[in-house]
């Protein structure tokens, strides 16, 4: 009887371990290495926009809390100027239209909405390439960060995307 009270004292600290190993947890890094706390999102948009929202959601949950930054086109003239700038540079009309940052360094434009893990690799491409990775409706481009006049929209971009204005949020 005693040796059947440490068997069964022995399976169940087996499952008290075994479930603690199948909790979930997120990953601090991307499959690629890169850690997730340095990326951060800026989006311009408007609140009844789905892929807006949508991106709103997922990239939190992916890359975690504060990792986003919204700014609503309809709701700040501010806002709706420089998303015109950004029309008048790149020709896009679409929203989401979202900044890739890094360690504070822009790697990617996406107009529209992407998987989130996706901005790992826009941002490894863009290291791998020296550039900036323009993924619009119009095609996929590179700014290279050695060119004076991509330097210049590269610098204008991370300028409108840093000087957006929250509201109401």
């Amino acid at each position: 009887m005693r040796g059947g009270k440490i068997i069964f004292a022995l399976l169940m600290i087996m499952v008290v371990i075994s479930a603690g190993c199948t909790e979930k947890s997120t990953p601090t890094t991307t499959p690629g290495g890169l850690d997730k706390s340095k990326f951060h999102f800026y989006i311009y948009g408007v609140p009844t926009c789905p892929h807006c929202q949508k991106m709103k959601e997922v990239l939190p949950e992916y890359y975690g809390e504060g990792s986003t930054t919204f700014y609503d086109i309809g709701a700040s003239q501010h806002n709706y100027n420089i998303y015109m700038n950004f029309s008048k540079l790149l020709g896009v009309r679409g929203v989401p239209l979202i900044g890739i940052f890094y360690n504070n360094t822009l790697y990617g434009v996406v107009e529209g909405e992407f998987p989130p893990e996706a901005a790992q690799e826009i941002v490894e491409k863009a290291i791998e390439n020296n550039g900036v990775i323009i993924l619009i409706s119009s095609g996929t481009y590179l700014l290279p960060r050695n060119e004076t006049k991509a330097i210049e929209a590269i610098e204008n971009m991370t300028k409108w995307f840093l000087n957006g204005e929250v509201v109401g949020q």
